[in-house]
Formats: C-alpha cells, structure tokens, sequence
C-alpha cells in the first residue's frame, strides 16, 4: 500500500470538515493561518442583513462541530489527478442539446466562447455548491461588518437566479460552504489588487485551494461533488479585500489543455469597485452566469463585443443582467432568449445570437 503525501491528508482532514453539519471550525489550513469552514443550506433571505448590520459575531463554538464521522462516499480514488477526458466533455443529453452543440461548434469551434455545458459548472440547474473563500494580506484584514454586507448580497444575487431558473421550468439549488479565516480572511501572500493584476495571478483559484490544504482543482472538484447525495455543479466564489473590477474565470473549449488549473471554475469579486461602495448582486450575478456558459452583451475592448450588438441589445433588452442592465435596479434585472440558451435553461434559437459571439464581425 502507498503512504498518503502529507498535502493528501490535510485535503482529506479538510473534507471531513466541510462534510459536518452547521457551526464554524477552525483550522490550520496553512502554517499559522487559520480558516474557518462552515455551511448553510440553498435557503437564503434578508435576515442575514439584519445580523450583520448590528456588528455581531457569528461565530459558533467549536464544539458545535461533528468532527468524529467519515464521509462513505470519500475515497482516496477522488484525490487522484489524471486526464479524465469526461472533465471537459460537453455531454449531450437529447436532440435539443445536439442541436446547440453543432451550433456552438459551427459557429465558435473549439474556441473561448464556446462555454456552453463544459466546466465544473455546466448547466443553470439542479444542485451547486459555491465554496467561498475571502481571500486577503498580512496589513488589509477583512471587517466583518463588511462581509456580512456583501454575503448578503451574494444571498440575494442567489435567490435570483433560482427565481429566474424556476420561471425557466428548471429547479435550481444552492449550497454554500466558506473560507474565511475566522472572519478576517484567508491570508496569502499576494493576491490581485485590480482587474489589471490578473495576468500575476492567472491561477488565483488553484493558489488559494493549496493554502486551505488541496492539492489541486480536480480534486477539490471531486471532492465536493461527491459530497452528501451529490452536486451538478460546483464553483468556487473568490472574494478580494480590494478595490477593482470583478471577473469570472469560465472554462470552455479553448481551455481544455489546461485543464488541471482552469476546470474548476469560479469567479473573483473585489470588495468594492471605484465609487460605487460595495460589490452588489447585480455583480455576483453577473459574474457567476459566465461560468454556466453566459457571454456578456455589451460592448467595449474588454467583452469582444461591437457597439452595434451592444445598441442591438439596449433597444431589445435593456435591462439584460449580461448587458448594461447590470447597472439596473436589482428588481428590474432580467435575462434575454440568448443568455436561456446559453445557460442550458432553454433551447430556443435566433439567428442574432451570434452578433454577441468574440469579434464576430472580424469572422
């Protein structure tokens, strides 16, 4: 029999705390770093404003904790990190999912923008865990108060999507689990101060899983999709003690050869962005419908997109959440036929699609 790596058995440590029931527990999840772990269930609402707002400290005791029990379904098969070619398959389930698979490869090959039903999160529905982790430096502690005020609008930018699933016919759940470093963050020792860091930390998700004690994407993945009676969809929710421009790190065609730090997708949040205080849901919405497959719908150098397609969706969809109308009242917020399609939540099909495509003019 081989002897497990010491990284091997602080993953399994890890799982074995994320699989208990309620509460918080601290951990050593990297030297002296501690990160505390604790799980609520796909129900959200506005009490958690409430609790936060009054400065509380939500911390439980640690013997609130159920520590002594094994997960059945763990084993050590899941920690294994080979090329299994199911990751980054785009499974067909019927004619209709055969037809947008020959038009998505029709239209955008095995490129960038075809996101659609590949990934650790692949369709708008079923059951998904989002596993938190507030990430911060030695100097720049989070606040509680403030993560209170932001997990609120994570609660909220949640409970839409399940609404906006339900309207589809579609039941969508949500778990969450989180890394918080007992309220103060995850300590690293560095992380992206602005949108324009991100080329310094192409692989923030995969770093940050190693400082809580995995040993790579695929196999925190497994792991949590393993979990209880199993998840659909599993992406990480990365927040960021700065100031700067969200974005979300999809994994599609293009990315397939890098697999083992790209699969398990996710999206980074900067606590705030220039003047306009907070990050609200509108931005983890936003943000977390590009990993199920969402291209955005306006235009500028960063999207790829014309200022034709962006006047085409103004006028047709103003207050699309992939659009400008992410700067729209939240209860105003809504998504298009194109964002359905993509999503998995309809199989609807319009030649205008397209026009949101990468540069499409130029092809």
């Amino acid at each position: 029999m081989k002897k497990l790596s010491l990284a091997v058995i602080i993953a399994f440590i890890t799982s074995c705390l994320l699989v208990s029931c309620g509460g918080s527990s601290s951990q050593d999840a990297s030297n002296s770093e501690k990160s505390s772990v604790s799980k609520s269930g796909s129900d959200t609402s506005e009490d958690t404003d409430d609790e936060y707002s009054e400065g509380e400290d939500d911390d439980d005791d640690d013997d609130d904790w159920d520590s002594d029990g094994e997960d059945d379904s763990y084993s050590n098969s899941c920690c294994k990190i080979d090329s299994n070619s199911e990751l980054f398959e785009q499974p067909i389930e019927n004619e209709s999912d055969q037809e947008i698979y020959d038009l998505l490869q029709q239209y955008a090959g095995d490129g960038y923008d075809n996101t659609w039903n590949i990934g650790s999160a692949r369709k708008l529905q079923g059951k998904t865990y989002v596993l938190e982790l507030w990430l911060t430096e030695q100097g720049t502690l989070w606040n509680k108060q403030e993560m209170g005020r932001i997990q609120y609008e994570i609660d909220r930018a949640l409970e839409w999507l399940k609404s906006v699933a339900k309207r589809y016919g579609k039941t969508l759940s949500f778990e969450l689990g989180s890394f918080h470093g007992d309220g103060q963050g995850v300590v690293m020792k560095s992380i992206p101060h602005s949108y324009e860091d991100y080329e310094k930390h192409p692989d923030l998700i995969l770093e940050a899983l190693q400082v809580i004690g995995y040993t790579g994407v695929e196999q925190c993945y497994n792991q949590l999709k393993k979990m209880g009676d199993g998840f659909d969809n599993v992406l990480c929710l990365v927040l960021l003690n700065h100031e700067g421009r969200s974005y979300a790190n999809s994994f599609s065609r293009g990315h397939v050869g890098y697999y083992e730090t790209q699969f398990l997708e996710g999206v980074v949040i900067f606590k705030s962005y220039g003047q306009e205080g907070l990050s609200t849901a509108n931005v983890f919405a936003h943000e977390i419908l590009h990993t199920f497959g969402a291209w955005d719908m306006y235009g500028d150098a960063q999207s790829g997109k014309s200022q034709e397609a962006e006047q085409f969706a103004n006028q047709y969809y103003p207050t699309e959440i992939m659009g400008r109308g992410a700067d729209a009242p939240f209860d105003q917020i809504q998504i298009s036929p194109l964002t359905a399609w993509l999503t998995g939540l309809s199989d609807e099909y319009d030649e205008w699609y397209w026009y949101f495509m990468s540069n499409y003019e130029q092809q």
